[in-house]
């Protein structure tokens, strides 16, 4: 392996250029899916601080071709970070036994949608690392969009599987918005079958460098967040809308 979006009562997380506008929803604080022609709404989804539902594309964006991160961006005005991918898997790894068969049945159809994306692709996000060759190393989610924004910390170490041994807390935070290894590794093999492992510099680079994250499976659960600018991987537009009520 090689290593590598106001709408009734609704405001905007991502963001450039608009997203379409969806039909008005009701912002519920419970976990609930409803499915659409187009889209899963996922409701009571903690994002940010904030009650989200998360819309997610049904189909693979762009008609299922690949594109670099740059090209994403300009695109599709919703492609998710790495954080956002997580808090949903992390909902829906939270309710896979909801008390409710519907439910439970939305939750496995949704899970078996990013175990395909997974298993046959790299899937872009809109997290971009860049490595410092001094001092801290700088996180950048929604790249490109309006609502980018960033975070330093220490990415450069060790590659290896995530678990409540590994003691990469600090630097899944960071990533995935997750700094419980064993939650993160748990989820990982729930959507895929797969343990989850983490791929970085290992060391800092001799000059400052960019590198896209990608979520995969190619026999591990890859966290990537090696992968050159210049590579092209799919991608599943998702966007995030909190209740303007939301505490």
């Amino acid at each position: 392996m090689v290593k590598q979006q106001n709408v009734d009562g609704l405001v905007a997380l991502v963001s450039q250029p608009a997203a379409p506008v969806s039909p008005p929803v009701i912002a519920s604080s419970q976990f609930f899916i409803e499915s659409l022609v187009d889209q899963y709404k996922v409701h009571g989804v903690s994002y940010l601080g904030k009650v989200c539902v998360v819309d997610i594309d049904k189909e693979l964006s762009d008609h299922g071709n690949a594109h670099t991160q740059d090209e994403w961006r300009t695109l599709i005005p919703n492609l998710p970070s790495s954080t956002l991918y997580f808090v949903v898997m992390d909902a829906l790894y939270g309710n896979k036994d909801h008390s409710e068969p519907i439910q439970r049945a939305l939750v496995e159809e949704v899970r078996q949608m990013f175990a395909k994306d997974f298993n046959e692709y790299f899937m872009m996000t809109s997290t971009r690392v860049h490595y410092a060759h001094k001092g801290l190393d700088t996180v950048v989610y929604d790249v490109g969009y309006t609502t980018e924004h960033r975070e330093e910390a220490n990415i450069v170490g060790a590659d290896g599987y995530i678990n409540g041994e590994s003691g990469f807390a600090e630097t899944m935070r960071t990533l995935v918005g997750i700094d419980n290894c064993q939650r993160i590794s748990n989820i990982g093999e729930w959507v895929t079958g797969k343990e989850s492992y983490l791929w970085r510099f290992n060391s800092k680079p001799q000059n400052d460098v960019e590198r896209a994250l990608v979520l995969g499976d190619d026999g591990r659960f890859y966290i990537d967040a090696y992968v050159g600018l210049l590579n092209v991987r799919r991608a599943r537009g998702m966007v995030a809308h909190v209740a303007e009520n939301s505490p």
